[in-house]
């Protein structure tokens, strides 16, 4: 996904929303959008770890503190990212998906990990289907 994310767009995005790093700090603001997206990605990773795996910090010496990463998010604000999510939408929304792309009628870009849960009833078993294994049909 991260080569599908034209870093323009995100100067775009913060330009667009009047967010720019005034001063040159270990996290500017285009790498806590990607810290952001790499927070997506690696749910399940702490802070400092995407920062590491990322190569986020700027200059030498050890990865900034969780709580460093944590103010410049919320310096970041959600506007930069509103804001880059349009322009993703627009440019990967440019061509219809096939129908087989669809949930419900919605463009479906990725799911990954994802688990719904509703009630096990005939009408919803026939509308989505339901778990299988070798030992049968499931919930």
């Amino acid at each position: 996904m991260v080569a599908e994310v034209d870093p323009a767009w995100i100067e775009q995005a913060l330009t667009l929303t009047g967010t720019v790093s005034l001063r040159r700090r270990r996290l500017p603001a285009e790498r806590i959008v990607w810290l952001v997206v790499g927070l997506a990605l690696f749910k399940n990773e702490p802070l400092w770890l995407i920062v590491q795996q990322l190569g986020l910090a700027c200059g030498e010496g050890a990865v900034p503190a969780p709580s460093v990463t944590v103010q410049a998010r919320q310096r970041l604000g959600e506007a930069p990212l509103a804001a880059l999510f349009e322009q993703l939408a627009q440019v990967w929304g440019a061509t219809a998906p096939p129908e087989s792309a669809r949930f419900q009628g919605l463009r479906s870009y990725a799911v990954d990990g994802v688990v719904w849960s509703m009630p096990d009833t005939t009408e919803n078993r026939q509308a989505f289907a339901g778990g299988r294994s070798p030992s049968g049909d499931g919930a």
